[in-house]
């Protein structure tokens, strides 16, 4: 190697030197701010203030108490029918709408022809049965005539057997048309003096209102279709949505207040039935009965209700101490607090805090119960006042850090 390589050599070397002191000097001057950050990087549940951010934002700690509560609970739902007071009308055997003049909404009574259909079938089957019934009169004779032979020995087995089966088998022919004319509604007695008739009537089978018409004149149904909904609004109740947090408090007689959209009066009713299935919305289905029956609402109709629940006892945190957000809730436990030395012999104290989850119960004067995770400590300390403030403030710095 020459003289003038070497030399440039030992000045690339000399001129390093100070550059790595410097940066070794620098990363050794900000131990704590890299720390931090890499919690805030690592822990986005966990900040640290200090006594005098506390007390600048008022940020108060306390612990949850026990706490008798009673209040209500705020809810949405409808109103409906049970299933006895709503019918779907339909017929057993295909036909023709020969008439028919309902409109919905109209009130129909028990037994009110609804439409008239006409079907060649109904004439096969009222034919079917006469003549079954005749030869049955016929078969039921020679039945009685071959057991007053078979006593007497005179006739042989197999013709009184023979005679038996056949009675029998039409027997149990003529009864199922029978049935089959009952089903639509055609008397067997006017079949068997005669009256034949090409049409049937389709009665109503309560008391009520004409909801849905499906069919219109002309038109050919098929057995089964469903021509008309009635609903009978005399049992007219409540159907509320209620989440599953909320269930523990209700109680079968818990007084409810609800009013429809359309109203500023309330009505009052009371809890009936308790479901015990959680939808896939995380609601469950409670059935409440109205104390004053109303038959002028109109089933399916969208109310908001108070369900009055009654006294307990539960753990409870101020309501301001609670943080609502995309469906979730926490609040701010504190989980330590150190004292930390500043310039001029002066110090301050470090809070540090953490977001925990807990489910929330009913709310009542200002305090709501919780229920809190399963390791929180005993006698754990939360914030009460100025969770929001922690809460903004940890958004502020997540913001910053990307």
């Amino acid at each position: 190697m020459s003289t003038n390589k070497k030399k440039v050599m030992h000045y690339k070397k000399i001129f390093w030197l100070p550059v790595v002191a410097l940066l070794l000097i620098q990363c050794k001057g900000k131990p704590q701010e890299t720390a931090t950050k890499t919690v805030k990087e690592t822990d986005s549940t966990a900040i640290v203030i200090t006594q005098e951010q506390m007390s600048v934002n008022n940020i108060m700690l306390g612990e949850a108490i026990d706490k008798m509560l009673s209040g209500t609970i705020k809810v949405n739902g409808k109103l409906d029918v049970p299933p006895q007071n709503l019918v779907s009308i339909s017929v057993p055997y295909g036909g023709l709408v020969k008439y028919t003049d309902l409109l919905q909404g109209t009130h129909v009574h028990k037994g009110e022809t609804l439409a008239t259909l006409e079907n060649a079938e109904y004439i096969q089957l009222q034919q079917d049965y006469a003549e079954a019934m005749h030869q049955l009169d016929f078969l039921k004779s020679e039945y009685q005539r071959q057991k007053e032979l078979q006593v007497d020995n005179i006739n042989a087995g197999k013709t009184y057997q023979k005679a038996v089966a056949d009675y029998e088998t039409m027997k149990v022919r003529a009864e199922a048309l029978k049935q089959k004319l009952l089903l639509l509604g055609i008397s067997p007695a006017a079949v068997m003096k005669g009256t034949i008739s090409r049409t049937v009537d389709i009665p109503a089978p309560i008391n009520g209102y004409v909801t849905k018409v499906l069919i219109n004149r002309g038109k050919y149904v098929q057995a089964n279709d469903v021509l008309f909904e009635l609903v009978d609004p005399t049992h007219t109740h409540c159907e509320l949505s209620i989440f599953e947090k909320n269930i523990p408090q209700l109680h079968i007689g818990d007084k409810v207040t609800f009013r429809l959209a359309n109203e500023t009066q309330d009505r009052e009713a009371e809890v009936h039935l308790i479901g015990k299935e959680i939808r896939e919305d995380r609601t469950v289905q409670v059935h409440c009965h109205m104390t004053k029956e109303d038959e002028g609402l109109l089933p399916g109709s969208y109310i908001t209700a108070e369900i009055h629940v009654q006294q307990i006892k539960g753990t409870a945190l101020p309501s301001e101490a609670i943080i609502q957000q995309s469906g979730r809730e926490f609040v701010y436990l504190l989980e330590a607090q150190n004292i930390e030395k500043k310039s001029a012999g002066k110090t301050d104290t470090n809070y540090h805090f953490r977001q925990i989850p807990v489910r929330t119960g009913m709310s009542s004067e200002g305090f709501t119960q919780v229920f809190l995770p399963e390791n929180t400590p005993t006698n754990a300390s939360f914030v009460t006042k100025g969770a929001y403030i922690l809460f903004s403030k940890m958004n502020t710095e997540a913001e910053d850090e990307e």
